[in-house]
């Protein structure tokens, strides 16, 4: 990864004229050392970018002006983001070559799981997204959570995380008569979602499929778990039955079991 940003980089700068020839390009590539890092760290337009950003106005509006400004900057200054990026990445490749190698797993390991965190965070909010436009019905509410709603309304999450346990309790000790009231008016909003469901999803079904299968390989990516037999997938343990059931010998039949059934 961090070899691709620093290929990109280099013909971002031969288009902008920072580097006059070829040779100093692939000159400047070789220079570089090849470590590999859990996270990368930020090259020259990023910081350049971070020093121009402004708060309060959209990112979309200033990231097309930022990116024209860096064009247009003077070589003089497009090289002190250059050796600011360079000593940054040359200080985080020192201090991580000082950890040992289980901390560096770990932190390879923290690094994949968070993408995968991101990947799956944006693959629900553009279900979310998707279902919001599109006016989706809402599940309903279970009955202990009508019960709650009725007996303890809340308007803050401190107040619900306040009232919660109580609630839970004592809906644990009501009888099946006292919590018939809040099961029938779930079963009946049940009902009534089934039937909104339907309508809605045969209207917009089509699209809904569409944007889950766009978003269902972010769903498969899995991070590289540390070798232990709970985090075994389900088709390498049953590789490893067929391997051990393989290796086992097979018992040979004795004389008597094969004459007692011959009779």
């Amino acid at each position: 990864m961090n070899r691709l940003f620093s290929k990109l980089h280099i013909s971002s700068l031969l288009q902008s004229n920072v580097i006059c020839s070829r040779e100093f390009a692939s000159a400047t590539s070789v220079a570089q050392p090849k470590v590999k890092l859990p996270k990368p760290t930020a090259n020259a337009y990023a910081l350049y970018v971070k020093t121009n950003f402004q708060k309060g106005v959209p990112a979309a509006e200033q990231f097309a002006s930022i990116a024209k400004a860096w064009k247009t900057c003077p070589v003089g200054e497009k090289k002190k983001f250059i050796d600011e990026a360079a000593k940054l990445r040359k200080d985080a490749i020192a201090e991580f070559s000082k950890l040992p190698k289980k901390e560096q797993k770990e932190q390879f390991d923290k690094a994949a799981k968070s993408r995968v965190d991101i990947k799956n965070f944006r693959r629900i909010n553009a279900y979310r997204k998707f279902r919001k436009e599109t006016n989706c019905p809402t599940r309903p509410l279970n009955a202990f959570m009508l019960y709650r709603q009725e007996k303890y309304p809340a308007s803050t999450r401190e107040d619900i995380a306040a009232t919660a346990k109580k609630a839970a309790e004592e809906f644990k000790k009501m009888s099946d008569d006292e919590k018939k009231p809040y099961l029938d008016k779930y079963n009946q909003q049940r009902e009534a979602y089934k039937a909104d469901y339907e309508k809605w999803y045969k209207i917009h079904g089509k699209d809904y499929e569409a944007v889950k299968k766009e978003h269902a390989k972010l769903k498969k990516v899995a991070t590289k778990s540390s070798s232990t037999k709970g985090s075994m997938g389900l088709m390498s343990r049953l590789k490893k039955r067929r391997t051990k059931r393989k290796a086992t010998p097979k018992r040979k039949k004795t004389a008597k079991v094969v004459a007692a059934r011959r009779r």
